[in-house]
């Protein structure tokens, strides 16, 4: 059965995952050039995510895995042969043939999980030869297999570390899936992993365009693109030139599809306003799920004043396919179309909007924990705003904790890839 999305408040049916794995530790190691905030336990992580996942499976949610989706599709040792590098040059011509051939089997036999990660690190295997031989080194190899005083090195090159953010690689629409494409070197990986578990009905090539910049509506849709500056468009992760493309390739399938120019001064100017917060503007506003989300079919939640300065253009569909009729401000769009709007406190931006919404009113968000790990309603004003509006938080009234998994620089909304909703 074909898989589309019509609008985020259908009842989310089938949803995709990736649990973080040692790919992921270049970016606790190394955080910035990775894209995270900062450092982080993987292990917490793993243990989060779990929670995540066993959370959507109580909800009725079907979790399918990065995985097992490519496990079920055969395509995994197809990526191992062309991903997973095999070196044995610094062996002896009559060993390297053996050596390849023992390392190629390996790699075979090894669980899906392992081989994925091995895929996502970008991973190479060298086996070393021996040191020269001496009286010792002779007594000690007696009847021993030759591998036995050779040595081996694993080295990761250029991993996926993002790839537990399985929002990013695609899209659904209610046309189907498209592959999208990173905005950065980083992330360019992920979409030929996720590309072997599509079925796409188009692939973004005119420009980056990344999932955390889409959000489907119903009657219409709505894209985060470029940022529109007196010297161009600053392109943050999704340029407006590759959301055209999907409109000239009717890939979309709303009536209308609105083009969020990316609020940069707004945000700057907001950040202005509280003391001490010196945050980088393009990674605390690179998607439009970081300051933007919808709750229900007439309910939004974002940043205020930013919602109020934001540009939309607003492209309708006709027999000839889509063309401008106007531009107004996001908070003017969103009255037009009957939503209210739930306010995200400043101090709430990373993970205020970043929730899934289940069904209609229904939503999976992150909180802010206190020092025990429990829920404080001190610090998640916007979760209580959302139930005042008749919004029901799952799990239990509050959501779950996420510190080690957002510490990527993303949330809830950003670790799942709808796949089918209705």
């Amino acid at each position: 059965m074909k898989e589309t999305v019509e609008a985020e408040w259908e009842p989310l049916t089938a949803v995709r995952v990736h649990e973080p794995g040692f790919e992921t530790l270049a970016g606790v190691v190394d955080p910035l050039p990775n894209l995270f905030r900062r450092g982080f336990s993987l292990e917490a992580a793993r243990r989060e995510h779990g929670r995540l996942v066993a959370a959507l499976e109580d909800a009725g949610v079907t979790v399918r895995t990065l995985t097992d989706e490519l496990a079920a599709a055969g395509q995994l040792s197809g990526l191992v042969a062309e991903t997973v590098a095999v070196d044995t040059d610094g062996l002896r011509d009559d060993r390297r043939e053996t050596v390849e051939r023992q390392l190629h089997e390996t790699l075979r036999g090894l669980s899906s999980r392992q081989q994925l990660q091995l895929i996502a690190a970008g991973a190479r295997v060298t086996r070393l030869g021996a040191a020269p031989h001496d009286d010792e080194t002779d007594s000690l190899a007696g009847d021993l297999d030759p591998g036995r005083l050779e040595t081996s090195r694993l080295v990761f090159d250029e991993p996926a570390s993002n790839l537990y953010f399985q929002r990013d690689q695609q899209i659904t629409t209610p046309r189907g899936h498209v592959l999208c494409a990173a905005a950065t070197d980083t992330r360019r990986r992920e979409r030929e992993i996720v590309a072997r578990a599509v079925d796409p009905v188009h692939r973004v090539s005119t420009g980056p365009l990344e999932g955390g910049d889409y959000l489907p509506a119903g009657e219409f849709g709505l894209f985060g693109v470029s940022a529109d500056r007196p010297d161009g468009d600053r392109v943050v992760r999704t340029s407006r030139a590759a959301a055209r493309e999907l409109l000239a390739a009717d890939a979309v399938g709303h009536s209308e599809v609105g083009l969020v120019r990316a609020p940069l001064a707004a945000d700057r100017r907001s950040r202005a306003r509280h003391a001490g917060d010196d945050r980088e503007a393009e990674m605390e506003i690179m998607h439009l799920d970081t300051w933007f989300n919808v709750a229900g079919h007439d309910l939004a939640v974002g940043r205020e004043p930013l919602v109020e300065a934001a540009t939309v253009e607003v492209f309708v569909r006709d027999g000839d396919g889509y063309h401008h009729d106007r531009d107004c401000s996001l908070a003017d769009y969103l009255d037009h179309h009957g939503f209210d709007l739930v306010a995200v406190p400043h101090a709430e931006r990373a993970v205020g909007t970043n929730f899934l919404t289940l069904s209609d009113r229904t939503v999976l968000p992150i909180y802010y924990p206190d020092e025990d790990g429990a829920f404080d309603p001190e610090r998640n004003e916007t979760i209580r705003r959302l139930r005042d509006a008749g919004v029901e938080i799952v799990p239990d009234g509050t959501g779950l904790p996420m510190e080690a998994l957002r510490s990527g620089y993303g949330g809830v909304h950003c670790m799942t890839a709808p796949l089918a909703r209705g």
